[in-house]
C-alpha cells in the first residue's frame, strides 16, 4: 500500500490510500495475538507481543529520521517507493514460509510442538472476552488514548508533505 501514495495527484487520492493503508494495518493486532496464542506458550506471550510494540516504537522513529532525508534526496515519491520495497520482499517471503499452526511448519519439531501446545489449546478456548467487558479498565482506555493520539498526526502529516511539495 505504501507505494501508491508515490502515484497520488490530488487529495482525495491522498486520503483514499492513507484509508486503504489504515484499512488494511486494522488487523494487525488481532493477527499477531492469535499467531503469538498459537505459536507460544501462555507463560511466554508476554515476549513476542512487547517485540511486536517495541518494534513498532523503534521502526516509526527511524522512519521519521529516514523520511526527512529521502525527501530531500530523492524526493517524495521515490520516498514512499523506496519504503514499498522491503515490505513487498519481506510480505513475499512471508507468505512462503509462515504458517498459521505449528504443526504445519516443516521447521517445527514434537518435542517444541509439545512445549507449544501444553497449555495453548486451553488458552485458545479460554480467551474470548464478551465486547461488553472491552473498555473497562482505565489502563485499556489510557493505551487506547494514547494510541490514538501517536497515530493521529499521521494524516496531518501526510498533508504537510503534500503542501510542501511544489506539486502533488
Amino acid at each position: 500500500m505504501t507505494g501508491l501514495f508515490a502515484g497520488c495527484v490530488g487529495w482525495v487520492s491522498l486520503i483514499a490510500v492513507r484509508l486503504g493503508m489504515g484499512a488494511a494495518k486494522a488487523g494487525i493486532f488481532p493477527a499477531s495475538t492469535t499467531t503469538t496464542a498459537r505459536w507460544f506458550p501462555r507463560t511466554q506471550w508476554a515476549m513476542p507481543n512487547g517485540a511486536l510494540g517495541g518494534c513498532m516504537q523503534f521502526g516509526g522513529a527511524i522512519g521519521a529520521m529516514l523520511t526527512g532525508v529521502l525527501i530531500v534526496n530523492i524526493g517524495w515519491r521515490w520516498m514512499f517507493l523506496c519504503y514499498a520495497i522491503p515490505g513487498i520482499v519481506w510480505a513475499l517471503w512471508f507468505w512462503k514460509w509462515f504458517r498459521n499452526n505449528p504443526e504445519d511448519h516443516r521447521h517445527v519439531n514434537s518435542a517444541e510442538l509439545s512445549v507449544i501446545r501444553r497449555d495453548s489449546q486451553t488458552a485458545l478456548k479460554s480467551t474470548k472476552i464478551p465486547r461488553r467487558h472491552l473498555g473497562e479498565h482505565s489502563s485499556q482506555i489510557v493505551r487506547w488514548r494514547a494510541s490514538v493520539a501517536s497515530n493521529s498526526a499521521a494524516p496531518e502529516r501526510l498533508c504537510s508533505l503534500a503542501v510542501s511539495s511544489r506539486r502533488i
